[in-house]
């Protein structure tokens, strides 16, 4: 492999903690429906149990309860379905209270001061995803960032498809041998990259989403914490 010139990063789980925008996320619902303190406590924590029940229909059986107990919310004129939309896109829609992992920030100042180039591939809802790299204030720091829901209709190019990561390398200006990637998902986040060529790093954390998750693709290296990247023979060259 050549000399590393650029390092393809995740973004959730990877950057930062998820679990950190979804609390966000859930705050701001239960303020959008009540006023009371003491009920927007009781909303959120409810939401939390829903979420580690079924994370995929939260709001859908929130809205239910609400109008089955007969809880009065600002927004009583609504009926179940109606509800769970208001909450879906208050979600959506919000302005995340979130930060980066301490050793995320570390490293990216590292290999920025290594001279490296930096890139983002990131999935989800395309507005979703800008609000999340606004709040970390990514911007300043990465040369390249692919939203992959802006690359097609219906999650055409979502991982793991490789074709983000080709723009990702076409946009840096280099090539698949000056490049790696770090991604949390080993269900998802590495096939794209390795059916092109470029090595891949398992960020695999012990109160990580994915860190039993079922390997599709074998990723190249595989390391708790991203202190430990410089310590991969990628990068030993390149962050001296």
């Amino acid at each position: 492999m050549s000399k590393l010139k650029a390092v393809l990063f995740d973004l959730d789980d990877t950057l930062y903690p998820e679990m950190q925008y979804v609390r966000s996320g859930f705050r701001h619902v239960s303020r959008s429906l009540f006023t009371d303190k003491s009920m927007q406590e009781k909303a959120y924590c409810r939401m939390l149990e829903l979420f580690s029940e079924d994370k995929n229909h939260v709001f859908d059986n929130l809205s239910e309860e609400l109008i089955q107990t007969g809880i009065h919310s600002i927004v009583d004129s609504l009926d179940a379905s109606d509800l769970a939309i208001f909450m879906i896109c208050g979600y959506r829609n919000h302005t995340p209270e979130i930060s980066l992992y301490r050793d995320a920030k570390y490293i990216l100042k590292k290999l920025l001061d290594s001279g490296l180039k930096l890139g983002l591939v990131t999935d989800g809802w395309r507005a979703v995803q800008r609000r999340k790299v606004e709040a970390l204030n990514l911007e300043p720091l990465f040369d390249c960032i692919i939203f992959t829901d802006e690359l097609g209709p219906d999650r055409k190019y979502w991982k793991p498809s490789p074709y983000p990561f080709e723009l990702a390398i076409e946009n840096m200006g280099v090539s698949v041998e000056e490049v790696c990637y770090v991604g949390d998902n080993p269900s998802k986040d590495f096939q794209g990259p390795a059916a092109i060529g470029i090595p891949t790093i398992w960020i695999r954390r012990k109160a990580g989403v994915y860190f039993d998750a079922c390997v599709t693709i074998e990723p190249t290296f595989q390391i708790p914490d991203l202190m430990k990247l410089e310590e991969l023979p990628l990068f030993r060259c390149s962050c001296q």
